[in-house]
């Protein structure tokens, strides 16, 4: 006969099936929109990104904009905060860091509470969670940004080295794009390039680049491409100030390289001095143990 603890737990079993089936279907519709939400943004984003425009929930309907909306959207630059690198509003961002939020929290405390802990120390374990990730995500996205600000920096030059040689060899700025996007893949950059791919078609090159140099969030790519809009704007070859604006981006380069590597000794400092420390205490040690057993000290 089946102990009777046995078939309470498989009475449990069967009503927590049941509870999780009456919820999966009462939100089917949202778990397949959330589902489809974080299968496209994969495609872009990493799996942070991604699962914040997935639980940022689908844009609203009534809110369309009209063109000037999205002339002064598109300035406004989209690397510049965290929403509008994710493509959504301020207030679907922050609706999706909460919710991001409570699943950790909910999560962290669930599993707690099923390795033994009281339900008092799960609840405040999964608090804890939700404080924690509700604070470190908006920081890791930022950290995300800037990483995307140096990569767009990084590759900029190889863009102009493309639109060059395609330059010269009749090619135009849209063989360019193709041709890096054909070879780098769908990079930071090629992100921004996709757009002013877009926005060739009813702009002027002069006019798509600067609206490129408002986009990006990189201060020294803005310079270079404010310099690069100049030139064109005053009649210049543009062979000629492609090959510049490639020489600039490359020095440009080295001084963020060095610049890193600056920043990387100074942090280096800190541990190397701690670890030195460290090292002179270990030694130090038996001599003073001796010391204090001796009633020196």
């Amino acid at each position: 006969m089946i102990p009777f603890a046995y078939q309470m737990a498989a009475l449990a079993a069967v009503a927590a099936l049941m509870i999780v089936t009456s919820v999966i279907y009462l939100y089917k519709d949202a778990v397949i929109g959330f589902q489809s939400r974080l299968s496209e943004a994969l495609g872009d984003y990493d799996f942070l990104s991604a699962m914040l425009i997935a639980l940022a929930g689908p844009p609203e309907e009534d809110e369309e904009e009209d063109e000037e909306d999205e002339e002064e959207t598109l300035l406004l630059g989209i690397s510049s905060e965290p929403h509008d690198f994710l493509g959504i509003d301020k207030a679907s961002y922050a609706r999706a860091v909460l919710r991001f939020g409570m699943i950790s929290g909910a999560f962290v405390g669930l599993l707690i509470l099923l390795l033994g802990a009281s339900v008092l120390v799960s609840v405040m374990l999964g608090l804890m969670a939700f404080g924690i990730v509700w604070a470190l995500v908006p920081l890791m996205e930022r950290d995300r940004i800037n990483q995307r600000m140096a990569e767009q920096v990084r590759l900029f030059p190889f863009f102009l080295d493309i639109f060059l040689l395609m330059h010269q060899s009749n090619g135009d700025i849209q063989d360019a794009i193709k041709s890096y996007r054909d070879i780098f893949g769908n990079d930071d950059l090629s992100q921004e390039l996709a757009v002013l791919s877009e926005d060739l078609k009813s702009h002027s090159m002069e006019d798509s680049f600067d609206r490129l140099r408002h986009r990006v969030g990189s201060e020294q790519l803005q310079n270079i491409l404010g310099d690069l809009v100049q030139k064109l704007r005053t009649g210049a070859d543009l062979g000629m100030a492609l090959e510049q604006q490639a020489e600039d981006m490359r020095h440009l380069r080295q001084q963020l390289a060095a610049a890193a590597a600056e920043r990387l000794n100074a942090k280096f400092n800190i541990p190397v001095v701690l670890a030195a420390l460290a090292t002179l205490l270990i030694f130090l040690s038996p001599a003073v143990a001796m010391m204090t057993a001796s009633g020196f000290l």
